[in-house]
This record gives structure tokens, sequence and C-alpha cells, in this order.
């Protein structure tokens, strides 16, 4: 068998796949490169993941590529971690009123790094140093469409690597997370939604934070449309919906401390029960 999921996701394989077709399968993609979840069991060759059991990624069986990663929301530029040289934008104020950002160019990657330009401020007994508000939110995407299956999409967030005061302050239930269905759209030139359904998905509401999750997979978005996501033929793009997840820091000055804070977030897929 050829695997799909290194091929570009622009291609209406999607009709012709005949695991999907028979069994149903969950398809999720950052615009180019893609990843196939099976209700099949692949590695047995034989039908099927049982209810409630976790659909199989068919990379682990085949190799290759497959999903690269998540996508900065509205946009196709995939989402990357800042590395020991990059910080998060500080906003100056006094008195509570915002003089300036301390950085005036970020070269476009969101993070403060050594490429970027500064301005110097005098420091008063009135300023403060904090995060600046954009520098507190993150908006991660990407695309799914499904054929032929109910199934849900669980969470688990686990704290990997912390340090100083920051990674002993904000624990995950500080963090705020606010999952969002984008149903039709056009991120660049690549357009999504034109053949696909999104009535039956429901986001669990109870999940609002990291904390939530934390060490244990937990349903965040159902999909009850027993014929998938997929509306009718098409490209992956036209059947494809894009799921958005907002993640929010606490507000936080310079007089809580500093350190290193890294958290990862990990989705896996359930065939419905």
């Amino acid at each position: 068998m050829i695997l799909i999921s290194t091929q570009s996701a622009v291609a209406g394989w999607l009709d012709d796949d005949d695991l999907c077709k028979k069994h149903g399968c969950v398809v999720v993609h950052d615009g180019s490169f893609y990843e196939i979840y099976d209700n099949y069991d692949i590695l047995a060759d034989k039908c099927c993941v049982p209810k409630g059991g976790q659909m199989l990624p068919r990379s682990e069986v085949y190799g290759g590529g497959g999903f690269r990663g998540l996508n900065m929301t509205d946009t196709l530029n995939m989402a990357t971690t800042p590395d020991d040289t990059q910080s998060l934008r500080i906003g100056i104020t006094e008195d509570g009123k915002r003089i300036f950002q301390s950085s005036l160019d970020d070269n476009g990657n969101g993070f403060l790094d050594m490429d970027d330009t500064f301005q110097a401020f005098a420091l008063t007994p009135d300023t403060d140093l904090i995060l600046d508000d954009n520098g507190r939110s993150y908006s991660h995407s990407f695309f799914i469409t499904s054929y032929n299956t109910k199934f849900s999409m669980r969470a688990a967030a686990s704290k990997t690597t912390s340090s100083g005061e920051l990674g002993n302050i904000i624990s995950l239930d500080n963090i705020k997370l606010t999952p969002k269905i984008s149903k039709k759209g056009e991120d660049g030139t690549f357009k999504y939604g034109k053949q696909a359904k999104s009535k039956k998905i429901k986001i669990n509401k109870k999940i609002d934070d990291l904390g939530d999750i934390e060490g244990v997979s937990q349903e965040l978005i159902s999909f009850e449309e027993k014929k998938g996501v997929r509306k009718k033929k098409g490209d992956i793009d036209e059947q494809s919906i894009r799921l958005d997840f907002l993640y929010q820091l606490p507000p936080y000055d310079m007089s809580m401390g500093t350190g290193k804070l890294h958290i990862d977030v990990a989705f896996s897929f359930y065939r419905d029960r």
C-alpha cells in the first residue's frame, strides 16, 4: 500500500481510499502533509478498532513523515517552539499606563531574539515590566476531516521542563485553553470547509485550562456525524475544517521572577463509543 500521508494534502484521494470508505478514518493535516487515523486495525490486519478504542495512525505502520505539526492560526506557517535564545515580549507601564513594548521589531516570529531592535527606557519607581498581552496568548491550529465514522479527540498536557520562579509560579491550572471550530475560511491561498459538515461537533465546555487535562487524556471534542466531516466528493482542503486552540498565560511581571516553562499537549483520536 502507498503511504498517503507523505503526499500533498490538496488532493481528492479520500473518496477512493478503501479503508476509509469501508471502515472509517480521520485525516489530520497542516495544509501540506497529513496523517490518517484508521478504524481498521492495520497492525493485526483485521477489522476493527473497538468502539471507544484509540484509532491507529497509518504512518506508524508504513513509515513516512506524515503530519508535521500545528500551524500558527490564520496561516500555513508551522508553529515553532522558542529556543534558549528567544523570549517573550515585555510591555512597559508607568502608573498602570502602557508606555511601549520592549521590542520595536520581532522579525515576525513572535519572540525576542538577538536580531530584534530594542528601544532604551528609563526605570522609575512607577515602572512595571509586564508580559505583553500578545505574548500571553498563543493560538495554534490544524485541519481535520473524516469519512464514515463518529469519533472523538482527546488531549493530555504535561509540564516537561520548568526552572526558576516562573516554573514554580505558573501551573497548568493557570493556563487557559480555548478550543474553537473554524468551519470555513482561507489561510493564504488555502481554502477550507466548502465540502465539510460541522453541525454535530461538540466541544467539552468543562475543560477550560490545561490543569483539566494534566497527566490524563480527556475527551476535548466529539464529532458525532455518522458519515463524518466530509460532506461529499472534493479535495481534502474543501472537505476539512480547522481546529484552533488558544492558550493564555496568566498576568506576569518581572517581580514574580524569571525561569523557563515548557509544556506539551498531545492529541489522540478515538472511535466513537
